[in-house]
Order: structure tokens, then C-alpha cells, then sequence
């Protein structure tokens, strides 16, 4: 039987907010990424820890934010596409920006499988 993996969302307009404050930030020659991470939801963030702060640039996946859900609907939602144990994976921002800029995107979709990460538009 085939394990069927649901498809997280990120919001656009959360997305390109997040992308715009990370490439304002990054050292002019240097490669914008952003991180996808799998913890308490599924979020992406910038490259860099933000001292002494909360990070106010967690854009969470809306099937999987741990600032909104229960535990039990998150966690079920990170298990299913991510797994059971924490990580992270770093995506330079050029492989997911033009997607946001598409005509007609009003979100970002990843697909998760134990052996890639796909991104596409909703």
C-alpha cells in the first residue's frame, strides 16, 4: 500500500515577507537561503538565530503550525510528511521565489517524501 503524505501550505504574502527580510540581510555576494524545519510544526525561517528574540519571521505550514493547532493536530500533520524526529533543511531562496511571483499563486506547497522536498504553487 502506498503511504499517502499530505501537501503543507505556506501563505504567499508570510512567505515573500520572510524572503524579503532575509535577502535585506544577507552579505551582498552571498547565496539567500531559508530554512524549512520539522520541530514543533513545520515552519520556515531565516538562516540565522535572532538573540535574546522570539523569531518574528516563522512562517508556519497551515496544516502543521504549532501557534495555532493543538498539539495532537500538529504533531499528527509533522509526522505524516516530515517524520517523527527534528531537522532542518537549508533552500536557497531562488528555488522557491519565482513560485511565489507566479500569476494567480495564493500559496506555496511543499510535498515532503523521505527522499526530496518538491515545491509548487496553489
Amino acid at each position: 500500500m502506498k503511504t499517502v503524505r499530505p501537501t503543507l501550505t505556506f501563505d504567499k504574502k508570510d512567505m515573500k515577507d520572510l524572503i524579503a527580510v532575509v535577502k535585506e540581510r544577507t552579505e551582498e555576494g552571498e547565496k539567500a537561503t531559508i530554512r524549512i524545519v520539522g520541530d514543533e510544526g513545520i515552519y520556515f525561517m531565516p538562516p540565522w538565530p535572532v538573540a535574546g528574540e522570539k523569531n518574528p519571521h516563522l512562517v508556519y505550514a497551515k496544516e502543521a503550525d504549532a501557534s495555532k493547532l493543538s498539539m495532537e493536530e500538529w504533531w499528527d500533520a509533522k509526522r505524516a510528511t516530515w517524520g517523527g524526529d527534528d531537522g532542518c533543511e537549508v533552500i536557497p531562496v531562488s528555488c522557491i521565489e519565482n513560485l511565489l511571483n507566479a500569476e494567480g499563486t495564493t500559496a506555496l506547497a511543499v510535498d515532503i517524501t523521505p527522499s526530496d522536498i518538491k515545491f509548487r504553487t496553489v
